[in-house]
């Protein structure tokens, strides 16, 4: 049995409210596989599990950090992979790096919904940007960023003045 699975939220969180997915409810089978799928395109996820070990369930969402053999620490949020320890730099360095290097003078930046930090940590690399904040509605994802992708959470940390990331307080 793979450590972790024992947690309620674990064996079927509702996922009805991800309208643009249509995402079956989260689930880490007995056999030790994650599966995610969507009638969307008609694919289905499937991520070899080791371990569990966080889940929760936020004011906004449900939240799941499981370990893979070959991805490492795996963040998922609703039941959608979100990023993993192995493969995420080829995400956030595009979302980064292209707009940043398309620009002319890039000086200020704003990042939605980008709580683990690492699209903040790639746009501080550029040495012309003058300010950039991140907005999180979830300060949950942020925080388990900093605990299980530490790597790309550094964004969040950085000691330029200028960066800072808030979540929304008014909703």
């Amino acid at each position: 049995m793979v450590e972790g699975l024992e947690h309620p939220l674990v064996k079927g969180i509702d996922h009805g409210h991800v309208p643009t997915t249509q995402s079956t409810p989260l689930t880490i089978q007995t056999d030790g596989w994650f599966r995610e799928s969507t009638d969307l395109w008609d694919e289905s996820l499937g991520i070899r599990c080791n371990g569990v070990p966080h889940v929760e369930k936020s004011r906004y969402q449900d939240i799941l950090v499981f370990n893979a053999p070959s991805l490492g620490n795996v963040l998922v949020v609703d039941g959608i992979v979100q990023c993993s320890e192995r493969d995420e730099r080829a995400y956030s360095e595009v979302l980064a790096n292209v707009p940043m290097n398309a620009h002319p003078n890039p000086r200020k930046v704003l990042i939605i919904d980008g709580g683990d930090g690492g699209v903040l940590r790639d746009v501080l690399t550029h040495d012309c940007l003058e300010q950039a904040v991140l907005v999180d509605i979830d300060e949950a994802v942020i925080r388990l960023s900093k605990e299980y992708l530490p790597f790309k959470a550094v964004g969040l940390s950085h000691p330029r003045p200028e960066s800072s990331w808030e979540t929304d307080s008014n909703t």
